[in-house]
């Protein structure tokens, strides 16, 4: 009985509109990780600081993004896929939100920080795909979601250059924000349930970590 429920969510799932799906989404989540690079001269001016200390803003970004790697991604084996990445969705639209309205250094930093540790949907999506596709597709599979994340990052910069010299650094974070609730409802209507394999509590999830580093080091 469970595995015909498997193979009928399979189908429902990996569709040719959802794997196309899961590749925008990939693209425009990877993207709030690279939307600050262009405007880190703008941000300088407008807080009043220093290349140096506006650089800091951008490296949190990164920072937080493999905390949220490390913390985070490892939940996709033990909470309903749907509702994760939902939830992650949302997150970095707040995230986004509230970066959009600092009023000050501090709170841009820390906007920064957060933004980077929730956008990791392209990661649950890359597993997430990985785990319902039949073997001898799933490298093709992978690979179209991959090119939409590659997609992601390599327009990114162009948008928040475009946008934040027309319309200030604010809009930059409220377009990417209002793209985060857009996704949000598609995937709401669009994405089937599909549950974890893994059995593991989440301690026991992140102490395999270091197995994984031993046993498969490429």
């Amino acid at each position: 009985m469970e595995q015909v429920k498997r193979e009928r969510s399979q189908k429902l799932q990996l569709n040719r509109f959802l794997i196309l799906l899961m590749s925008i989404v990939s693209a425009v989540s990877v993207a709030n990780l690279y939307y600050c690079q262009p405007l880190l001269p703008n941000l300088s001016r407008y807080f009043h600081v220093s290349s140096a200390i506006i650089g800091i803003a951008a490296m949190l970004v990164q920072i937080g993004y493999a905390i949220g790697l490390i913390f985070l991604v490892p939940l996709g084996d033990i909470v309903k896929h749907r509702v994760l990445i939902i939830t992650m969705l949302a997150c970095s639209m707040a995230a986004l939100l509230e970066l959009s309205f600092a009023s000050n250094i501090l709170w841009f930093t820390v906007g920064s920080l957060f933004v980077g540790i929730t956008s990791i949907t392209q990661m649950l999506l890359v597993t997430l795909a990985a785990h319902l596709e039949k073997p001898a597709s799933r490298g093709r599979v992978i690979g179209t979601v991959m090119t939409g994340l590659l997609t992601g990052m390599l327009l990114s910069r162009t948008f928040s250059g475009i946008i934040g010299t027309h319309w200030g650094w604010r809009a930059v974070y409220q377009l990417a924000a209002v793209m985060m609730g857009i996704l949000i409802l598609l995937f709401f209507f669009c994405l089937p349930q599909s549950s974890p394999d893994g059995a593991m509590s989440y301690g026991k999830l992140l102490a395999s970590l270091g197995g994984l580093l031993r046993n498969q080091r490429i």
